[in-house]
């Protein structure tokens, strides 16, 4: 991306064994609950960015 750009991220959240006609937005499909921990994490695709502590946590919320 340059400078001033802006990206749309689009992420699927649900197992691959569930079908793309069988996600329902706000219904959870995995057999954990990700608003409980722990979080996942982003940028974190080089070993040199964890060494250097790089990488920041993503802790997806509830809207209930």
């Amino acid at each position: 991306m340059y400078p001033s750009q802006v990206a749309r991220i689009v992420a699927r959240w649900a197992p691959i064994s569930v079908p793309v006609d069988g996600v329902t937005p706000g219904v959870n499909r995995y057999a954990f609950d990700p608003t409980v921990g722990p979080s996942y994490i982003w940028h974190g695709h080089m070993l040199d960015h964890e060494d250097n502590e790089m990488m920041r946590p993503y802790a997806p919320v509830s809207k209930r």
